[in-house]
Order: C-alpha cells, then sequence, then structure tokens
C-alpha cells in the first residue's frame, strides 16, 4: 500500500486498473497537499514495517496486533473522540475485507 486511494472508487470505476494508475482518484484527502500526502503515507509504511518486525521478532501477531490496536483505539478516542475513531475503525475493517475480496481475483 504504497498510496492512498479511495479502494470504493477503485472498486467500483476500475477492477483492473492498478493503483498506481487510479492516482488517488476521489481519494477524501481534506485539501492535504502531495507533500502532507507522502509524509503519511512514509509514516504510515514505517509504523507497519515497525510492527511487522516486532511480530517476527516475538513471534505473537495477535500479541502485536492487540497491542496496536489498544494504543491506536485510545489514543483517536483522546484526540477525536467516540464517533470519529469508530468510523475509523470501521473504515480500516471495511478496507481489509476490500482488499481481501480483491486479492482473491
Amino acid at each position: 500500500m504504497a498510496e492512498i486511494i479511495s479502494l470504493n472508487s477503485y472498486r467500483d470505476n476500475s477492477c483492473f486498473a492498478s493503483a498506481h494508475d487510479i492516482d488517488r482518484m476521489d481519494c477524501d484527502t481534506d485539501g492535504l497537499s502531495d507533500a502532507d500526502i507522502k509524509r503519511l503515507e512514509t509514516l504510515r509504511d514505517a509504523v507497519e514495517d515497525m510492527l511487522n518486525t516486532m511480530t517476527a521478532v516475538h513471534r505473537d501477531p495477535e500479541a502485536v496486533a492487540y497491542a496496536a490496536g489498544r494504543f491506536a483505539a485510545m489514543r483517536l478516542f483522546a484526540l477525536q473522540g467516540r464517533a470519529e475513531t469508530m468510523a475509523f475503525i470501521d473504515q480500516c475493517i471495511e478496507t481489509a475485507e476490500i482488499a481481501e475480496d480483491m486479492a482473491k481475483f
């Protein structure tokens, strides 16, 4: 996942196009600059790499996922409130489901 894309637009408009070809089509970036998007993508990738490393070192993917999820949920709740946090987590689950469905084809 090297770029921020709208998977709903990806799925609805072009089942066979690559994420690069979509180029953030209809993505809700709230007016973020390309530099901001790149910074967020780099941060996201670094955190995911660190979590994958922790999973490999400790050989306990469930514990790492729970720890990361707990940190994320509690921090987001403090920063954004319950509704925004729940909506974000739901969107993450939907994204995982869509990615899983796309991997089948």
